[in-house]
């Protein structure tokens, strides 16, 4: 297993010292000599400017390469206040939820794109409704799941559970494979409402994103400031379709956990559309807002730290009354562990 860092540094300049301090202030007087510091300055632009111009612009096409193995994590803390009809007050509900997925690279596909498999490994999540603990679950210490929430048996279920991505030459994610098999898993046993919520939450819109990647990567190399749009739909069936409607910006190289790092920061509006309305739940109006920074490495084809911070105010109908509800959500990924193929 190799250590989380990557083998390449990001292109630097060494320069030798050009003009010391001595020959920039005068020793008598202690002030700028403006003809030495002319001269350094001018040394200095001559001998970067190559270098300078190789860094100006980025390609941010991922470079996966065959046997390669990434383990992402994905931390999600959640705040809501719902709102129910005649309520005396909102009932407060808080939810925080983990989750390791390993994307493996499995093969090159003729067209150029890759085959990527994907494997849910952990999940941990406990949900209060004030101080009343609604739903614990911790697939590394629990055989079962405990609370009152009639799904907590998918849990159990989606833990091991696999499925293919197939990606352009570009990266995007084009098809999800697989699946229907683990949506047949998670929802057999469960009642057919729950059933649905299950089919609607595990879909190929949500699970596209799993692969580790910002979404609709520029397929030129960009230069600092670059911006451009992104817009997802993620279909949520009976419920509705959430849009997330971003702009997205390169905003240079940073060097983090070792790693020559594309820092590309993202904000935007989150909306929705309304689902079929034949569901007991469904949409009746989102709005809110969202803002990140994800730390993107190229030379491994995957996000190694983000975060992304969402407020959103839903309304909906449920079971023929009207529910509204404030939510405060953060997003945390990190890649925990990268394998690469022997040279």
């Amino acid at each position: 297993m190799k250590p989380l860092s990557d083998s390449t540094t990001s292109p630097s300049v060494a320069l030798a010292p050009l003009v010391g301090p001595e020959a920039l202030i005068s020793p008598s007087r202690h002030r700028l000599r403006p003809p030495a510091l002319l001269l350094a300055l001018g040394l200095l632009l001559a001998a970067a400017g190559p270098a300078l111009a190789a860094e100006d612009t980025v390609d941010l096409k991922p470079q996966w390469k065959v046997g390669q193995r990434m383990v992402q994590q994905y931390k999600t803390t959640q705040k809501q206040k719902i709102g129910m009809p005649n309520a005396a007050a909102p009932m407060q509900q808080a939810t925080e939820q983990t989750q390791e997925v390993a994307v493996s690279v499995v093969k090159q596909r003729p067209e150029g794109g890759h085959e990527l498999s994907v494997e849910f490994l952990t999940m941990k999540i406990e949900s209060k409704m004030g101080e009343t603990v609604m739903l614990k679950y911790d697939s590394k210490t629990d055989k079962t799941a405990t609370g009152e929430n009639p799904m907590s048996g998918i849990f159990q279920k989606l833990v091991g559970a696999k499925f293919t991505l197939l990606t352009t030459p570009e990266g995007e994610v084009e098809k999800v494979e697989g699946l229907e098999k683990v949506l047949e898993s998670l929802a057999a046993g469960l009642p057919e409402l729950f059933a649905g919520m299950v089919q609607s939450m595990v879909n190929s819109d949500a699970v596209k994103q799993m692969s580790g990647l910002p979404p609709n990567l520029p397929k030129e190399p960009v230069a600092v400031g670059h911006e451009w749009p992104v817009k997802t739909e993620v279909a949520l069936g009976p419920l509705g379709t959430m849009v997330l409607d971003l702009r997205y910006k390169y905003t240079g190289l940073e060097r983090k956990r070792d790693y020559s790092c594309a820092v590309l920061d993202h904000k935007g509006f989150i909306t929705s559309k309304a689902g079929s309305g034949t569901g007991p739940v469904s949409f009746s109006g989102v709005s809110g807002t969202t803002s990140g920074r994800s730390w993107y490495v190229p030379s491994v084809g995957t996000i190694i730290d983000s975060f992304a911070d969402q407020k959103m105010k839903l309304k909906m109908k449920a079971m023929g009354q009207d529910v509204s509800m404030d939510m405060d959500q953060r997003v945390l990924t990190k890649m925990t562990e990268v394998t690469t193929p022997a040279e």
